[in-house]
């Protein structure tokens, strides 16, 4: 019935995001602690870069928080399209008045 599994604790994708934050952060401990102080800085380098998923694993307990990253995430596609037509607005006025200034300012006035 609705008892909880591992395979339904993995169909979320915040599941996920919180699952690897945490093993990350245990593979990071037992680096620490298992290989000496050269090596474990090296491998250690790996790890603290997943650390940064820590703030992510506390936003998947907050709904507010949840619906705010995905509408900013949805978001991304049409500020693309957006960054676009900009660039293509600049590119179009720099040409324009490239030809209207036309090496006018080669020489004093």
């Amino acid at each position: 019935g609705d008892t909880p599994s591992v395979v339904g604790y993995f169909r979320d994708a915040w599941n996920w995001i919180d699952f690897v934050s945490a093993i990350s952060g245990l593979v990071g401990m037992l680096l620490a602690i298992i290989s000496p102080r050269e090596q474990s800085l090296m491998s250690l380098r790996t790890v603290r870069v997943l650390r940064l998923l820590r703030p992510v694993r506390h936003m998947t307990r907050n709904r507010g928080v949840k619906i705010v990253v995905k509408g900013c995430l949805r978001s991304v596609p049409t500020l693309v399209n957006l960054t676009i037509i900009v660039i293509f607005f600049y590119l179009g006025f720099s040409i324009f008045f490239m030809n209207l200034v036309k090496g006018t300012l080669w020489h004093c006035s």
